[in-house]
């Protein structure tokens, strides 16, 4: 497929605006994708260089789909972590319409690349200041963008910290999932303006978020907007070591209340559960077989210390649960609170930031909210 014929789907679905529209024109994926890209085959990852396998590089960029542009933050010899990547054209045609960006606005970007280029294009130069806290991603891609005469400043540090000595930005979009608002991007935002982040908890993807700034400049509310999934804030990844399992303790075994399709498939359901315990991790295994792919098999969970849970989706819904936590129950615990709360969709569920805490709201009930864990200082 050819960068035009990407464009054509987005615009034909509607998710590329006629406002962006001849912004994507003017500034083409594959001019910001660094040379070396990585394609997964056969569970090993491989280099795919743009001068020496064109014809699987240009494919791959032109394709809607995530491009993978570094490993284990640079470092050779690494378990193959993904740790830098380029959004799909999808993605990032949803963020910029999220952000409702007008000329002249100051926007300040939490991870550079393709985007970069875009709001460049669309508020000049001298009003983008784009973080990133990996020097070798920094320099990579500063270069990408002056190859093509674009000028944005690109500052190496922390993007948790923001960028004081330019504040205050109109517009905030972040280009990594965090888990809590850093109090910092509120401070640093006009009144007014708008934040557009990808929210993640250790449970699940939530999505992409908008938040609105008050005009005291005191605090920031919105919803969640659109399903997506990005990696995460260098920050924020989850801290986690190998559990330390008893190999000999034996399963407790019960049968599930909830039927676990609606923790795998429910995404307000979901999203609810994922935001009342952030630091369980959840994982899907879905049927294998050629007319059932797709379908959920069972979920796992653990807490990355001791506990672990097995739950089959398919009837009678057998739980096997190891550790001192009855984490399946927590779970179900948190469903009865999610239906008793009126059972809150995927938009209803949003965030709230005040004095550095990030909270959980609900559309559905003013009094279901929640202060989430915060992991960093800001």
């Amino acid at each position: 497929m050819k960068y035009e014929e990407v464009l054509d789907d987005l615009s034909g679905r509607g998710v590329l605006t006629k406002q962006w529209r001849p912004v994507f024109e003017k500034a083409p994926r594959h001019r910001f994708v660094p040379q070396q890209i990585w394609d997964q085959r056969n569970g090993r990852w491989r280099t795919i260089d743009r001068f020496q396998h064109p014809n699987r590089w240009y494919p791959l960029v032109h394709a809607d789909e995530v491009v993978v542009t570094q490993l284990d933050d640079g470092a050779s010899g690494g378990p193959g972590e993904v740790t830098s990547s380029g959004s799909q054209p999808t993605i990032v045609a949803t963020q910029l319409d999220l952000l409702c960006l007008q000329p002249g606005m100051t926007v300040l970007e939490i991870g550079p690349g393709w985007t970069t280029a875009l709001l460049c294009e669309m508020t000049g130069d001298h009003n983008v200041i784009s973080m990133e806290i990996n020097q070798q991603t920094a320099e990579t891609h500063q270069g990408l963008l002056a190859a093509q005469g674009y000028q944005p400043q690109i500052i190496c540090g922390d993007g948790l910290d923001g960028a004081p000595g330019r504040a205050p930005f109109d517009r905030i979009l972040v280009n990594c999932a965090v888990r809590t608002i850093p109090g910092n991007w509120v401070k640093q935002a006009a009144p007014g303006a708008l934040i557009v982040a990808p929210f993640r908890t250790d449970f699940t993807h939530c999505g992409l978020a908008t938040l609105a700034v008050t005009q005291d400049g005191q605090r920031a509310e919105g919803r969640f907007q659109k399903p997506a999934s990005f990696m995460w804030l260098q920050d924020h990844r989850p801290a986690r070591q190998s559990l330390a399992i008893d190999e000999g303790e034996a399963p407790r075994t019960s049968t599930a209340a909830h039927d676990p399709v609606l923790i795998a498939e429910n995404r307000g359901a979901q999203t609810y559960v994922g935001l009342r315990l952030p630091l369980v991790r959840m994982q899907h295994r879905w049927r294998k077989a050629p007319f059932e792919q797709g379908v959920a098999d069972r979920l796992h969970l653990d807490d990355g210390i001791r506990s672990r849970a097995v739950v089959f989706c398919h009837p009678p819904h057998t739980v096997h649960q190891w550790g001192p936590r009855n984490l399946w129950a927590e779970v179900e615990a948190r469903l009865d609170q999610w239906a008793a709360h009126g059972k809150p969709r995927f938009e209803d569920l949003g965030l709230a930031v005040e004095q550095g805490h990030t909270t959980a709201t609900s559309q559905r009930c003013d009094r279901d909210r929640w202060i989430l864990g915060d992991p960093s200082p800001a």
